[in-house]
C-alpha cells in the first residue's frame, strides 16, 4: 500500500484555474456590493466640477455636461471656449466615461419638488456652470453653448447669454450596491461637499 505524499502538480494547477475563474465571477460582484464604483464615480465628477470651475473663470465659456447614455452608462463632457478671434483651438470637448450602467445618478433642483433620476428622465443630462463674477454656480443650463453663439455674442461685442434654466443644482447623488455619495452644491461659492451614506 502507497502511501498519499499530497498533491501532484496537475491538481495544484487546476485548482488555481479554478480559483482564478471563481474570483474573476466574484470580483465585480463584490466591487458593486461594496460601491467601489460609486466612489470612483463621485471622484470623477468632483475632479470635473473642479475643472470646469477653474476653466469657467479664465475662459468665456466653461460648462459641464454629466449625462446617461442608453446602454453605456454616464458621461462627463466639459465644454470650453476661450472667445478667441480666430476659431481654430479656441473651442473643446472633453468626453470622459464616468460610470457603467450598475451606478444610478439622480440629481434634486431647486424648483422642482422630486430628485430627477437620470436613467428615467426623457432628457438623461444635467449642465453646469459657474458665474464668473461671483464664482458661484450659475443656474441649471438648458443646453451648452455653442461656438457659433459664443462668436456672435463678441462679433456684437455683447455679453455671453447663457441657456440659464430656472433653477439651481442642491444636490448629486450617485448609488452603486450598497453605498451612496451624495454631492452637495453650494449655490453662492460655487464650492460642494461630499457625504457618505
Amino acid at each position: 500500500m502507497r502511501k498519499n505524499d499530497g498533491f501532484t502538480l496537475v491538481e495544484l494547477i487546476v485548482t488555481v484555474a479554478i480559483m482564478t475563474v471563481l474570483i474573476g465571477f466574484v470580483a465585480p460582484s463584490i466591487n458593486s456590493l461594496l460601491g467601489f464604483e460609486a466612489q470612483k464615480a463621485t471622484g470623477r465628477v468632483t475632479a470635473a466640477l473642479d475643472n470646469t470651475r477653474v476653466q469657467a473663470m479664465n475662459r468665456l465659456v466653461g460648462e459641464m455636461k454629466l449625462e446617461y447614455k442608453e446602454g453605456q452608462g454616464y458621461y462627463i463632457t466639459e465644454y470650453l471656449d476661450l472667445g478667441k478671434d480666430s476659431r481654430k483651438d479656441s473651442y473643446e470637448q472633453q468626453e470622459e466615461k464616468v460610470a457603467s450602467n450598475k451606478v444610478r445618478i439622480r440629481y434634486k433642483l431647486s424648483d422642482k419638488a422630486n430628485p430627477i433620476e437620470m436613467k428615467e428622465e426623457s432628457d438623461k443630462s444635467l449642465i453646469l456652470t459657474y458665474n464668473r463674477e461671483t464664482g458661484g454656480f450659475r443656474p441649471v443650463q438648458t443646453s451648452v453653448m455653442l461656438p457659433d453663439e459664443v462668436s456672435e455674442s463678441l462679433q456684437k461685442n455683447e455679453d455671453i447669454q447663457f441657456h440659464d434654466g430656472t433653477g439651481y443644482c442642491e444636490w448629486i447623488e450617485i448609488r452603486c450596491g450598497l453605498r451612496t455619495r451624495t454631492i452637495y452644491l453650494k449655490q453662492e461659492t460655487g464650492g460642494y461637499e461630499v457625504k457618505v451614506n
